[in-house]
Parts: structure tokens; C-alpha cells; sequence
């Protein structure tokens, strides 16, 4: 049990589950879950190289990808305690979006 590192063999988006394929073993997996963290969802592709989990029960869980040399360019992240949103329009920290609800009411309301 513990830890492996594999490539997914398939990906069925509507379960969130992959199948894994392991070349150390020369095996591939059934379908495992992927692990969705506040909900959000993972997608993977075949081939993408994976981080999954193996339990002492015999289950298993995706705990996600590797970003590799071609990042997203989507994601969220937590640097220095500010969990930060970006896509390919920019980036922005939950902070700053509070920050400018606050303002937007307190405009509203004056």
C-alpha cells in the first residue's frame, strides 16, 4: 500500500474516475476515483502522469496530476495564505474579489 505513480489509461469525465496504468507492474487498474478537493473537478487525459494513493482495504484514490512542462491554464492555489484563482484572462485573489463585493455594496447602499 502507500503511493505509485502512473499514467492514465482512460478517463470517464462523468464518473470522475480513471483507470491507471503502472509500467513498474506492467499493469493497468480499474477505475479509481479521482479526488475532487471543495468540489472541484480534475480532468485528466490519457497518458497524464498521476498521483495515486493505494489504501490498506485494497481502494484506491487519484490524488491529481503533475503539471509538468505544459501547466493549465486554469487553477487555484494557495501561496502564502491567500488562495489565488487563475485562468487565461489573469489571475485574482479571493481577497481581492471579496474586497470588491464590499465595495460594490457600499456603493449600492449609499
Amino acid at each position: 500500500m502507500g503511493a505509485r505513480i502512473g499514467f492514465v489509461s482512460s478517463y470517464d469525465p462523468a464518473t470522475g474516475m480513471a483507470s491507471v496504468y503502472y509500467p513498474s507492474r506492467s499493469d493497468t487498474s480499474a477505475m479509481i476515483p479521482v479526488f475532487s478537493p471543495f468540489g472541484a473537478t480534475q480532468e485528466l487525459k490519457k497518458d497524464d502522469m498521476v498521483l495515486v494513493e493505494h489504501l490498506e482495504d485494497g481502494s484506491a484514490v487519484i490524488l491529481g496530476g503533475f503539471a509538468g512542462e505544459n501547466p493549465s491554464a486554469a487553477g487555484i492555489a494557495v501561496i502564502g495564505g491567500s488562495m489565488i484563482i487563475r485562468d487565461t484572462s489573469g489571475s485574482v485573489t479571493v481577497g481581492q474579489l471579496i474586497q470588491a463585493v464590499k465595495l460594490m455594496h457600499q456603493r449600492g447602499s449609499g
